[in-house]
């Protein structure tokens, strides 16, 4: 049993080293893009939450509304 663990963890590290390394500024963008991904879902998910209200569909507010909780956590 050991040695399975050991083998995973030098097939874990030999993965990470093929990997090709981000650079500070390419997370740092990534970080932004995510951001603005998400406060654009966040948005569009408003908008349907208000229209799912204004015509009264109380399974498609329900589903919506979880993922707008979800999202901005």
């Amino acid at each position: 049993m050991n040695n399975d663990y050991q083998q995973k963890v030098k097939s874990l590290a030999m993965l990470r080293e093929k990997q090709p390394k981000m650079s500070l500024a390419e997370l740092y963008a990534q970080m932004i893009l995510d951001e603005c991904l998400i406060n654009r879902r966040i948005d569009q998910l408003r908008k349907l939450i208000d229209q799912s209200l204004d015509q009264g569909d109380k399974e498609l507010f329900i589903k919506l509304s979880k993922e707008y909780k979800n999202l901005c956590r």
